[in-house]
């Protein structure tokens, strides 16, 4: 790879960072999702910023447990916890039993966060499985491309010192809180910001006795609390039995969910569009990922005004990692060339992607023949750099003669139609007064 492509690279990748910066202050607005609207006892809805909205539904893992206190249903800060959310109140009717709130976005947003309030932790502090139960809460993000994350925070200490966390999925788009079997007399609180564009988030709430006591020993008493704090925190994680008893009722609530901004996902997320100088000039772009990609178009000009379509290359469809792609180009190596990059998705939608040049004195210092495109369909094209007459020849598979010219020194592209040709390979052979050289190349 030549210092040329090297340079170009860098400075691609300058500019789409410096186009991305400067988009910002165009699109970037930020917005909250807040559940005001909500309708108590509703297990489906709406929440909306703007101009973008949001489905909600509320699934229960059986119908056996129940709702309580007229939830799901809308709350102010300092009602069943801080800030304004949606409460989720159960009567459980045993520590298997969840809930999933599955918001869909109906346009993709961006770095959504939002808060879970009053997630329990004290439940070790009282004796026996039967009243006092920690939380679980696990939040997933589906992504609409490209990379993203999910990270968790709340105080410092109070994350490291009564929660679990843990993160899975492509990405660590799935983050997992549950709580530690301390003391604390506090409900706590944790915030969750994923990084990235997503079209859904699901919400998974759990309470039962997901930490435990040995096998056989005993619990401390809610008296010996705060004596035993420490001991409390160590005990093992071995859970109760689901048989032990009615985990009592408990809520969580869901803050407002904020977004840095919301659009329509573009189908291909681009990284870099340049060009190779080889032996044979070489296009090259890079998606971090693609949705619907059906496939890429590839222009040319010799003004950087006037494009005609040269190559179609097939994109992936639907990929959430890097893909690289190269095609060879035959404009004329003695001028500046144009070239234009667009994206085409399966209906039909064209997004135009970059643009760049290609200086006249993109060849090898010894190149003296260009033979292209390969492989072939109707015609072939000959470009040719020597200052002398060159014999042409093209030999087919069998081993015939069926094209010969000759190639003047004043006439720098020599086209060849080639429709009646057969499909196969051929030996394209150029001799000068100095050199001879083969060209292997393939009727499609």
């Amino acid at each position: 790879m030549s210092n040329n492509f090297a340079e170009n690279f860098m400075l691609m990748k300058t500019k789409l960072i410096l186009l991305n910066f400067l988009f910002v202050p165009i699109f970037l607005s930020f917005g909250q999702f807040s559940w005001n609207s909500w309708i108590a006892g509703s297990t489906s809805g709406t929440i909306s910023t703007g101009s973008c909205t949001a489905n909600v539904a509320i699934t229960q893992s059986d119908n056996t447990q129940t709702f309580a206190d007229g939830s799901p249903k809308y709350n102010p800060n300092g009602t069943w916890g801080n800030g304004n959310g949606l409460s989720i109140h159960h009567d459980w009717t045993g520590v298997d039993k969840s809930t999933t709130v599955t918001i869909n976005f109906n346009t993709a947003v961006n770095n959504p966060c939002f808060q879970i309030d009053d997630i329990n932790t004290q439940r070790l502090c009282y004796v026996g499985c039967s009243s006092n139960w920690s939380d679980e809460v696990i939040v997933t993000g589906t992504r609409t491309f490209g990379t993203g994350t999910i990270t968790v925070s709340s105080d410092a200490a109070i994350l490291s010192d009564n929660f679990n966390v843990s993160y899975s999925g492509a990405g660590n788009t799935t983050a997992t809180v549950s709580a530690k079997p301390n003391c604390d007399p506090f409900n706590r609180f944790v915030q969750f910001c994923l990084s990235g564009t997503f079209t859904q988030i699901r919400i998974t709430y759990k309470s039962g006795p997901w930490f435990s006591r040995p096998t056989g020993s005993s619990f401390i008493g809610s008296a010996n609390c705060n004596a035993n704090s420490t001991l409390c925190r160590n005990e093992s994680t071995v859970n109760c039995s689901i048989t032990d008893a009615d985990p009592d009722k408990q809520y969580i609530k869901i803050g407002s969910i904020s977004s840095t901004n919301c659009f329509t996902a573009m189908p291909v997320e681009f990284a870099y569009f340049n060009y190779q100088c080889t032996d044979q000039t070489q296009l090259v772009w890079e998606t971090n990922s693609e949705r619907n990609n059906d496939y890429f178009m590839v222009y040319e000009s010799s003004d950087g005004v006037n494009f005609e379509p040269i190559r179609q290359i097939d994109g992936v469809g639907n990929s959430l990692t890097p893909t690289q792609y190269q095609t060879p180009v035959f404009g004329s190596r003695l001028q500046t060339m144009y070239y234009k990059l667009e994206q085409v998705d399966f209906d039909g939608t064209t997004t135009e992607l970059a643009t760049l040049s290609i200086p006249a004195n993109c060849q090898s210092s010894d190149e003296l023949y260009v033979v292209g495109p390969n492989p072939f369909k109707n015609e072939l094209t000959i470009e040719h750099h020597n200052q002398e007459h060159s014999q042409l020849s093209i030999i087919n598979a069998e081993g015939k003669l069926i094209y010969e010219s000759t190639l003047e020194e004043t006439k720098n592209q020599h086209f060849i139609p080639t429709d009646s040709w057969s499909k196969g390979v051929y030996v394209v052979r150029i001799q000068s007064k100095t050199k001879i050289e083969n060209f292997r190349i393939i009727k499609d």
